[in-house]
């Protein structure tokens, strides 16, 4: 009686510690990772609005989340706190839905295992507590998942059709469940072919799995690493350098890389057929010919799956628009590759692992910690109770199979959850299984719930504070409430558009709803920059850009590119109303198009002023140095009149800061700050020479100094100028300072 009051018991406390972890970063704000959240509530407002997906708005996914969360907003609010606990309650579905799911499979162990797992998994611990598509889909998996070991149990179609459904509704959502359907499809499939094909299929997968495969690796990569580099020594060309590489431990970069990477796994195939002795070509016609004997079963399984598609994508997706399936399906086929998505989760797990910064890797954790215990319970020579459910492997393998070789999908954690969440499954079952003595479960269970608790903990703990490499916006907050405080006593922005839609989303302000998502009009679309920002200038009074923006153009490539160009444009054609921003690369924008812009002209930048030229390139900052005492923390720039600015620049310590003011002149600045005591410190990226081109002599003081920087030349008069070292000039404290642009 005990046992099973305990076994009561258990569902709620799980549900209970679910609840309690997943408010501990419900109102934190990370503008890293907001970019997506503000274009999901902003879509769902506008809907509310009356806004159509796909008409009105650019839309890259299904319909059926906007939807869902449209109508969440409507019943409980519109507020971002109000969208994730949207993804809070769907998380606590899927959380009971899991332990039901553990329970059928193998008992009260499995159950409390594969439920734990959703409670400390990272991945799953952040995308319920943030306005996603992910946790939608977690439930749609889970709940597919429940009604396939189901079928496992009771071989009623019922289930099967119940399952594909699922499956097929989550795919309404997010293109990225797409995989686990078609695995899910092709493992009912294997499961009803006659029993030969069966074994077939058990052989296959068993093979697949062996302990033995990491043997097998091993010497494919080994046989690769002799030969790319006998090609390279003997071939020194472009190609041998760049495209034949050994992609997992080179990372997947290059478009060529893909052939590289099918030539890979046909050697591994090859060397698995040779080693093994795997005759496959009569199994294969075999398995083919008892396929097409199920015809009628294989349209009902397709109409189980495309019946939820074609009601809610028909409906809300191609009724509304004739560029529904080329803006969600056909737009995304280009974004990625097939047979790159192995090479790539292997590459990605070493790097972070083997970098400055190895807590990026903590998204690995729980499956590292899954296949330790499973190794150690193997070769410590412990018995497994059960034999090996050819059923839920097949179905993992095939997911292995569309995830990671076959669908064009990036391995990033939340894009291949549906994948994690099968393994999970199936290593816990297999785990669970193990006749292991107690004192070992306790010690790896305990090892295993530190470690997870200490990735958690540093999630909510370490993170927001900015202490770890994971990428995290400490100020976000703290600058979407500065500049509502100031927009409430400025009334120049009517209408708004801010290239991360969260700002928008928070500031509640009027927008075009086609050029909410930048990233999908951009680059998933591949608009024109100088066309998009038409539309903008058109639509829109005010333009925000911050720190998401900011951050895409420091991590470089195309999209980096894309952004630095867009903010050219937005510096030049609009004056600057507002600007704060942090020494950690925290930073907001604002903006007037309506104001005619002035050239040279300031913005903050990195808690610094900076210099911006009539290009909007950055050619010089500015900051103050007290006793010993860098004023470069937190820069805050407000307009006050036409062309004249008002800025404060602050140490570490919120409450020491000076003030100044900047004014703009004919091809210059001036910045006057009188009545301090702290020095200006002015750098720059160039040469500075007096007047008669003579480089500066660091002991001497000058009244005007030439600075050759970004490709002008700027004439910079001031009393008491001294270079401090090459490319730093400090300025006295009191003085009146007059950047003229010359060139």
């Amino acid at each position: 009686m005990k046992r099973e009051a305990l076994e009561r018991l258990i569902p709620g406390l799980i549900l209970l510690v679910y609840i309690l972890t997943r408010v501990t970063l419900l109102f934190q704000m990370n503008e890293y990772v907001d970019y997506d959240e503000g274009t999901y509530l902003l879509m769902a407002r506008l809907i509310n609005s009356g806004y159509l997906p796909y008409r009105d708005i650019f839309a890259v996914h299904p319909p059926l989340y906007y939807y869902l969360l449209a109508g969440w907003l409507r019943v409980f609010g519109d507020s971002y706190v109000s969208g994730r606990l949207l993804s809070v309650f769907l998380g606590g579905l899927a959380v009971v839905l899991a332990y039901r799911t553990g329970k059928l499979l193998g008992g009260i162990r499995l159950a409390v295992l594969y439920s734990a797992l959703l409670l400390v998994d990272p991945t799953v611990f952040r995308i319920n507590q943030l306005v996603l598509h992910d946790t939608l889909i977690e439930f749609f998996v889970i709940a597919s998942l429940y009604y396939f070991v189901r079928y496992t149990r009771t071989k009623s179609r019922w289930d099967m059709y119940v399952s594909l459904f699922l499956a097929g509704l989550g795919s309404t959502a997010k293109f990225t469940i797409l995989p686990f359907v078609v695995a899910l499809y092709i493992t009912f499939l294997a499961l009803n072919l006659d029993e030969t094909s069966k074994m077939h299929f058990q052989s296959a997968v068993s093979l697949v799995l062996s302990w033995r495969q990491g043997l097998v690796i091993a010497a494919v990569y080994s046989f690769l690493i002799a030969l790319f580099v006998s090609l390279r020594m003997a071939w020194p060309s472009s190609i041998t350098k760049d495209i034949i590489v050994v992609l997992g431990i080179h990372p997947v970069v290059l478009v060529g890389h893909k052939y590289v990477g099918v030539f890979i796994f046909l050697m591994w195939a090859i060397l698995v057929v040779y080693l093994f002795r795997v005759e496959y070509f009569e199994k294969l016609v075999h398995i083919f010919r008892s396929a097409i004997s199920q015809l009628r079963l294989l349209i009902c399984m397709a109409l189980a799956v495309l019946i939820p598609k074609v009601i809610v994508e028909g409906a809300l997706g191609y009724l509304i628009s004739g560029d529904y399936f080329y803006q969600t399906y056909l737009m995304q086929g280009g974004r990625y590759g097939s047979f790159m998505g192995l090479y790539e989760l292997i590459n990605r797990v070493l790097s972070t692992v083997g970098s400055n910064h190895q807590e990026t890797a903590y998204v690995f954790v729980p499956a590292f910690l899954l296949i330790f215990a499973l190794i150690l319970f193997r070769f410590r020579g412990f018995s497994n109770e059960k034999p090996l459910p050819v059923d839920l492997a097949v179905l993992f393998v095939m997911n292995v199979a569309m995830y990671l070789l076959v669908f064009p999908v990036r391995p990033i954690t939340r894009f291949i959850l549906p994948l994690l969440l099968t393994f999970y499954l199936f290593a816990g079952e297999r785990l669970a299984g193990y006749r292991v003595f107690w004192k070992e479960w306790v010690i790896v269970g305990a090892v295993s719930l530190v470690s997870l608790i200490m990735i958690v903990g540093g999630l909510v703990i370490n993170a927001p504070s900015g202490e770890l490499g994971i990428p995290w916006a400490v100020h976000s907050g703290e600058l979407r409430s500065d500049a509502i405080s100031y927009m409430k006593t400025s009334s120049s922005c009517g209408s708004m558009y801010s290239v991360n839609p969260m700002n928008t989303y928070y500031f509640n302000a009027e927008t075009n709803p086609l050029l909410v998502d930048s990233f999908g009009v951009l680059y998933v679309n591949g608009t024109p920059v100088e066309e998009f920002f038409k539309q903008v200038k058109v639509s829109s009074d005010c333009v925000v850009f911050s720190t998401w923006a900011e951050g895409a153009i420091r991590s470089g490539g195309h999209l980096g590119e894309i952004y630095s160009r867009l903010k050219a444009l937005i510096v030049t054609n609009g004056e600057l109303l507002f600007s704060e921003s942090y020494s950690t690369g925290d930073v907001l924008s604002i903006f007037s198009l309506r104001i005619p812009p002035r050239s040279p002209t300031v913005i903050s930048e990195n808690g610094r002023i900076v210099i911006l030229d009539d290009n909007g390139s950055a050619v010089m900052s500015i900051y103050g140095l007290g006793d010993n005492v860098s004023l470069s923390s937190r820069a805050w720039i407000t307009r006050i009149t036409p062309g004249v600015f008002s800025v404060r620049l602050y140490s570490e310590n919120p409450g020491e800061y000076i003030e100044l003011t900047v004014r703009s002149v004919s091809r210059g600045l001036l910045l006057s700050s009188p009545n301090t005591t702290t020095k200006l410190v002015l750098e720059y990226e160039g040469v500075a020479t007096d007047t008669r081109g003579n480089l500066l002599d660091p002991e001497k003081r000058y009244g005007e100094v030439i600075v050759y920087s970004g490709h002008h030349r700027f004439r910079i008069s001031a009393e008491g100028i001294h270079q401090k070292r090459g490319g730093t000039i400090i300025l006295d404290p009191g003085t009146e300072i007059e950047v003229i642009l010359e060139d």
